[in-house]
């Protein structure tokens, strides 16, 4: 919308527009806030999002104080724990757990995709 175009709505339409852009921008900066403030970890989420700071999607990170992340997807339950005493060699490891979600019926399938990437899906389905 052009501010001449925008200048010609009715007086209580402005203000409201006004106010939610206000209240976007409020909210994109509280968010980017809480963001900025979290502790890096060694286990994030990413998400690209249309938020409008930018032209394109602007990435968010979550960082997640933990060492075990559990992931159910498409019937298939992970468990990825980072190991850092008694790995490989006194190394330290990640450690990939994976298998049906309903833990009884179904064999999960690691296919490797290319260079060091895997699907993992139920042969089942």
């Amino acid at each position: 919308m052009t501010p001449e175009q925008f200048s010609k709505l009715p007086k209580f339409v402005q203000e409201e527009i006004t106010k939610l852009k206000r209240e976007r921008q409020s909210a994109v900066d509280a968010l980017k806030r809480f963001c900025d403030a979290e502790t890096p970890s060694s286990i994030w989420t990413e998400d690209h999002v249309c938020d409008g700071v930018s032209r394109g999607p602007t990435t968010r990170v979550h960082y997640i104080q933990s060492r075990w992340l559990h992931i159910n997807h498409a019937d298939i339950s992970m468990q990825i724990l980072l190991r850092g005493d008694g790995g490989q060699n006194g190394h330290p490891v990640i450690d990939i757990q994976y298998g049906p979600a309903d833990r009884t019926s179904g064999d999960i399938v690691c296919q490797p995709r290319s260079y060091q990437q895997f699907y993992f899906f139920n042969k089942e389905k």
